[in-house]
C-alpha cells in the first residue's frame, strides 16, 4: 500500500518481549486516511446507481413507464429491487460517515476560533444528527420497498430522508456563511444555496401534489387501492396523469439536487485527513476519529477572512 495514501504511525508502541507483562507492551496505533473526500462521492455514486440502473431495468422489463415513474418504482420488483436495496443501504452508510466528518471538520478547523463556541457548536451537532436521520430515512426506503404491505414505512422513510436532507443542507449553508475564516469559498456556498433552494421548492411541491392532488380534476373517482407491488401506472389522458407526472418530476429533481449537494462536500474534505486511533481499553483517549487540516486549506481560509 502506498505511503502517500495510508500511513500507520505507532505512538507509544513497544514490542512485547518474552516474559514482559502485557500492560507494558503495545500502546496505540494511528492510521491516517488521506482521501476523506471519497465518502460523499461514494454516497452520491451509490444513490445514482440505485436510481438510474433500477429505472433502466424497470423500463426494459415493462414494470414502469419511461415517463415518469417514482424513483422507488424502479426498485419495487426483483431483480432490480435487490440492486436498489443494496446500493441505497451503502449510500446511507456513506452519508453517516460524511455528516460525521463534516462536524469533525468544523470542530478541528475552528478549534481556536471564538466564533465556533457555544450555540454554533451545538448548531453543528444538531445538523449532524439531522444528517443521521437522512441515513435512517434512506435505509427505510431501501429495506421497506414499495408494496401494499410496506407502503407506510416506505413513505415514512422517504419523508424523513427528504425533509431531513433539506434541513441539513440549510444548516451547512448557514454555518458556511456565518463562521469566519471561511472553510467553504463563497462561490461554492452560493451554488449550494441555489441547490437547496431548488430542493426546498421541490419537496414542498412534491408533498402538496401527493396530499392535495391539485392537478386532479374535480369529480374524479377516488384513488383505487394500492397495487400489490406499489407501482401506479397512469397513461396520458388519465385524470390523475398530470398530478402523477408533477409529483414524480419534482421527486427526481429533489433527489438529484440533494445528491449533487452531498457530493460537493468533497471539496472541503479534499485537504483533510481522517485519523483513526486504536488504543488499549485502559488508555485515556479523547476521541476515536480526528480530522486534521492541512496548511493549504488553512491558508485559503485566512485569505478569505474578509
Amino acid at each position: 500500500m502506498s505511503k502517500n495514501r495510508v500511513k500507520e504511525g505507532l505512538r507509544g508502541h513497544s514490542c512485547r518481549l518474552p516474559g514482559q507483562k502485557r500492560s507494558a507492551a503495545w500502546r496505540s496505533c494511528v492510521m491516517v486516511f488521506r482521501h476523506a473526500w471519497i465518502y460523499p462521492v461514494l454516497s452520491t455514486l451509490c444513490a445514482f446507481i440505485a436510481f438510474f440502473v433500477c429505472y433502466g431495468i424497470g423500463v426494459a422489463k415493462g414494470n414502469v413507464n419511461a415517463w415518469l415513474p417514482f424513483i422507488s418504482d424502479g426498485g419495487a420488483v426483483p431483480p432490480q429491487s435487490c440492486i436498489f436495496g443494496l446500493f441505497l443501504n451503502l449510500s446511507a452508510v456513506f452519508v453517516v460517515i460524511t455528516v460525521y466528518l463534516r462536524h469533525r471538520q468544523y470542530m478541528t478547523f475552528y478549534a481556536r476560533c471564538s466564533s465556533f463556541t457555544g450555540h454554533w457548536r451545538r448548531f453543528s451537532i444538531a445538523a449532524m444528527f439531522s444528517g443521521f436521520l437522512i441515513a435512517v430515512g434512506i435505509s427505510l426506503v431501501a429495506n421497506f420497498q414499495e408494496g401494499r404491505a410496506t407502503y407506510f414505512w416506505h413513505n415514512i422513510g422517504a419523508m424523513l430522508a427528504f425533509w431531513s436532507g433539506v434541513f441539513y443542507g440549510w444548516c451547512q449553508i448557514i454555518l458556511a456563511y456565518i463562521l469566519k475564516p471561511r472553510m467553504t469559498p463563497l462561490w461554492l456556498n452560493h451554488t449550494r444555496t441555489g441547490c437547496i433552494t431548488c430542493a426546498t421548492f421541490a419537496v414542498t411541491t412534491l408533498f402538496v401534489c401527493l396530499l392535495a392532488h391539485p392537478f386532479v380534476p374535480k369529480g374524479t373517482s377516488p384513488k383505487p387501492e394500492i397495487p400489490e407491488n406499489g407501482i401506479w401506472l397512469y397513461e396520458p389522458g388519465h385524470p390523475r396523469y398530470v398530478n402523477h407526472i408533477m409529483t414524480t418530476f419534482w421527486e427526481w429533481i429533489l433527489a438529484i439536487v440533494f445528491e449533487v449537494t452531498v457530493a460537493s462536500f468533497a471539496w472541503e474534505l479534499w485537504d483533510f485527513d481522517v485519523e483513526l486511533k486504536v488504543t488499549r481499553k485502559d488508555e485515556v483517549r479523547n476521541e476515536i476519529f480526528d480530522v486534521k487540516t492541512t496548511s493549504s486549506k488553512m491558508d485559503a481560509a485566512e485569505s478569505d477572512r474578509k
